[in-house]
């Protein structure tokens, strides 16, 4: 009895054995084909654009993955297929851009290889990309000269009015892009100001503060025909930010201009975890960023012990 039930036990192992060499046959196979007949690079970019909408990321950021990631793919200049991690490192650290950006870049394909390789879609497991470190830095922002000249300087009245609107509610450029003309026509007052609440970063809910004259600005600009303010694509603020920031001979971008208003806030001794709330942060150390230290800040402070008598 003992021996018939030893080798039903021997031959289930062995039963065992045989389908896992055939499902790792069937696995080789499988990529091999995959290989052979490629799936379109353009095709699994849309799939992974797909999958940040569902997890909530914001058209611009979408548009900026994508067109980073299509970049990079096409200036290896091979089958994306069998790119490697070493190829993607050495072409991005050839770039003349910071070391911020070079990080940013090598994260969004961490991130989609990542979700390729989950899927069966890449060989390269996103873990195998380096990232570099990037040393903490003070957020930028504009001088009051500097806004002085934008707002002087000619430019097309669209995105007149979305560089007003960012710059005095401190909304990114996704948010900005998202107000309405309803939301506006029925902002409660506050003061001199309109609150509208929007949906942002990590598709959270936070109140703004719109000043009356730019919610004026913003209605007359919308007139009676349009629903949103800016009917363009997000990506085309971007651009037209970019392109005044060239005419004018000092780099800022929409995104700066948000670092300007909260940095404004925090000069005017607004309290930082009030800030810290307009601005949307969900850790109070990023809105520290703008808690800028000038000599001048340091010499005012060194000079309140003046006063002070030693004996």
């Amino acid at each position: 009895m003992g021996g018939i039930f030893q080798s039903l036990s021997i031959a289930q192992l062995w039963e065992g054995r045989l389908l896992a060499i055939f499902a790792r046959l069937i696995a080789i196979l499988s990529w091999r084909l995959l290989i052979r007949k490629p799936i379109k690079m353009q095709q699994t970019i849309k799939k992974f654009a797909n999958h940040l909408r569902k997890r909530g990321s914001s058209e611009y950021t979408i548009y900026d993955y994508s067109r980073s990631i299509q970049k990079i793919f096409t200036d290896l200049g091979k089958n994306w297929l069998e790119v490697t991690s070493s190829e993607i490192e050495d072409l991005v650290f050839s770039r003349t851009c910071s070391i911020a950006t070079k990080q940013k870049y090598l994260a969004q394909m961490r991130s989609f290889l990542n979700f390729c390789y989950a899927k069966g879609l890449h060989p390269l497991s996103w873990v195998s990309i380096f990232l570099p470190k990037v040393p903490k830095r003070e957020a930028t922002y504009l001088t009051e000269e500097q806004i002085h000249k934008l707002l002087a300087h000619p430019m097309d009245r669209m995105i007149k009015v979305a560089i007003r609107l960012m710059l005095s509610t401190g909304m990114r450029v996704a948010e900005a892009h998202s107000v309405t003309k309803e939301q506006l026509k029925n902002a409660e007052k506050v003061w001199e100001l309109y609150q509208i609440t929007i949906l942002g970063k990590g598709r959270k809910l936070r109140s703004v503060f719109v000043p009356e004259w730019v919610r004026a600005d913003c209605l007359a600009y919308a007139g009676a025909n349009k629903e949103k303010i800016f009917e363009v694509p997000v990506w085309s603020l971007v651009i037209w930010v970019s392109k005044i920031s060239k005419e004018l001979w000092f780099h800022f971008s929409s995104h700066t201009l948000r670092h300007t208003f909260l940095t404004m806030l925090v000069k005017s001794k607004a309290d930082l975890y009030r800030v810290q709330k307009l601005a949307g942060h969900s850790n109070i150390a990023i809105t520290s960023r703008y808690l800028h230290t000038t000599d001048y800040d340091l010499s005012e402070t060194a000079s309140l012990v003046k006063n002070l008598a030693f004996s």
